[in-house]
């Protein structure tokens, strides 16, 4: 700092106190450096700008080329752009186009990509280290749907980066739904990052024809931890297949998230030869299997069944009670004197305001009066 000082006071430039100097010093960087950073700013507006002009052209004149080609339309002289920044524009258009289309549709718009050899560029993009990048290329494989890129995509399932794996899941099933399900489950057990959400999604996406085999292999040999978080997924399968194994479930010690999806399962079939086992089930300790139990029974419901229902209406959780004085007024040949009478024999006051609401809900607007 000192040969500073001296230098400015050769040059006869600045006060001359030596701290007066320094600090006319920094007042210079400061103010040097903040015209630097405006210029800066003001030059990367005017790239952003320019950029956005570009690809707003870019879209427009592709977008016609694009839905002549998915309507089945001759595109003549179609070739793909040659910058890569235009490639990747062009990649992300096609998805955005390729979105709401089904059939024929779609698979116009995918010879046209073949045709433009946009699907090799795709593969290519794999091997980069943007995510971005990525991302629009495992959309383009999954629009796309070639069993040939198996080999390209199975491996980033387990890319540490969360959505780039779920990217590639949902591309192995539009290659091979059942295939592709499978292996995405057999990973995404045994990542913390995906959440039963995700799975959820998964299971939607490959549709029940390929979830349901899928959850009853992986069921079969899943750990407790596993189960309990495939126990989410049932809604996903088709009942009618899992009801062997709910029944299964409900004969064996098993944990309480398997024995709730397997009450679900059996209410959704409404089989009357699962009758009894739901019964057993309303009077379970865990208010989640009895609450499952009672909606499952509101399915086949029986008048003999009252007398478990009135027993429902004095639990202690809200839920239960609500949907117990719902089925007691959904009863067969249930009237007004008949609620008024069931009326009679509740004592517990949270029960009675319960049954009363369903009644009058249900019946005439008088109904329990007279109780």
């Amino acid at each position: 700092m000192d040969w500073i000082l001296r230098g400015m006071a050769r040059a006869g430039w600045g006060p001359e106190h030596p701290l007066l100097n320094a600090t006319a010093w920094v007042v210079v960087i400061v103010t040097t450096l903040t015209l630097l950073t405006m210029v800066y700013v003001l030059m990367f507006s005017a790239r952003a700008r320019r950029t956005r002009r570009r690809r707003l052209k870019f879209n427009t004149a592709w977008r016609t080329p694009m839905a002549q080609a998915s309507i089945g339309g001759e595109v003549p002289d179609v070739r793909a752009p040659l910058r890569a920044r235009e490639r990747l524009w062009w990649l992300m258009l096609w998805n955005r186009m390729q979105r709401p289309l089904r059939g024929q549709s779609r698979e116009h718009l995918n010879a046209l990509l073949q045709r433009t050899g946009m699907d090799k560029h795709a593969m290519r993009l794999l091997r980069g280290l943007s995510v971005r990048q990525r991302l629009v290329a495992l959309e383009t494989l999954r629009h796309l749907g070639d069993a040939a890129a198996w080999s390209r995509v199975a491996p980033l399932c387990r890319h540490r980066n969360r959505y780039v794996g779920l990217a590639a899941a949902h591309a192995l099933m539009s290659m091979a739904p059942r295939r592709g399900l499978a292996f995405a489950l057999e990973i995404g057990l045994s990542r913390d990052d995906w959440s039963p959400r995700h799975l959820a999604d998964l299971c939607q996406s490959a549709g029940v024809e390929a979830c349901t085999p899928v959850l009853l292999s992986t069921l079969a040999s899943a750990t407790p931890q596993q189960a309990s978080t495939l126990a989410v997924l049932l809604p996903f399968a088709e009942p009618r297949a899992l009801q062997t194994w709910a029944h299964g479930v409900l004969q064996q010690d098993r944990p309480r998230p398997l024995q709730l999806g397997a009450l679900q399962v059996l209410g959704e079939l409404a089989d009357p030869r699962d009758h009894s086992n739901l019964v057993n089930y309303l009077h379970h300790d865990d208010e989640n299997l009895r609450l499952a139990a009672l909606r499952g029974l509101r399915r086949q419901v029986r008048r003999e069944d009252t007398a478990h229902f009135l027993v429902a209406l004095l639990d202690r959780v809200f839920a239960i009670r609500h949907d117990a004085a719902d089925v007691i007024a959904a009863l067969p040949g249930m009237t007004t004197a008949a609620g008024d009478a069931l009326l009679a024999r509740i004592e517990d006051p949270y029960g009675r305001d319960q049954l009363m609401r369903a009644l009058t809900a249900r019946h005439l607007p008088d109904a329990g009066v007279s109780a």
